[in-house]
């Protein structure tokens, strides 16, 4: 890990001239470079700002007791920072949902518009 320190200068000094922003990237970074710094950053007000990786798995399941088949998929997530023998336990697993009629796809789809509108939440909103 190389201490932020041992930098010559930070983003915002670089992003001051519009020119030496551009010389170092490609034609496809010019996107990411209008996103920085991050909107979370701003509203950290200088805290320390952490991401949490997430696993996010689906699977196919029976819901009936008795033999007859019920197929229906099921959404789990759990966070990947956990230590390797806590990932493994049944109590870290969240479960997010499940559906007979939803597509694998559709569900999946869902998932990552719920997270987009969390972060979207979490970095404009005022408080």
């Amino acid at each position: 890990m190389i201490p932020t320190s041992n930098f010559r200068r930070s983003f915002r000094e670089i992003s001051a001239n519009d020119d030496e922003l551009a010389c170092g990237l490609m034609e496809s970074s010019h996107k990411y470079a209008k996103l920085m710094p991050n909107p979370l950053r701003v509203k950290s007000q200088g805290h320390m700002v952490y991401s949490v990786p997430l696993i996010i798995f689906m699977d196919n399941i029976s819901s009936n007791i008795s033999k007859q088949w019920n197929k229906h998929h099921a959404v789990y997530m759990l966070n990947a920072n956990l230590p390797r023998k806590m990932l493994e336990k049944e109590f870290c697993i969240q479960f997010v949902t499940s559906s007979p009629h939803a597509a694998p796809i559709e569900m999946m789809s869902a998932m990552q518009e719920s997270i987009m509108y969390v972060i979207l939440i979490m970095c404009y909103s005022k408080t």
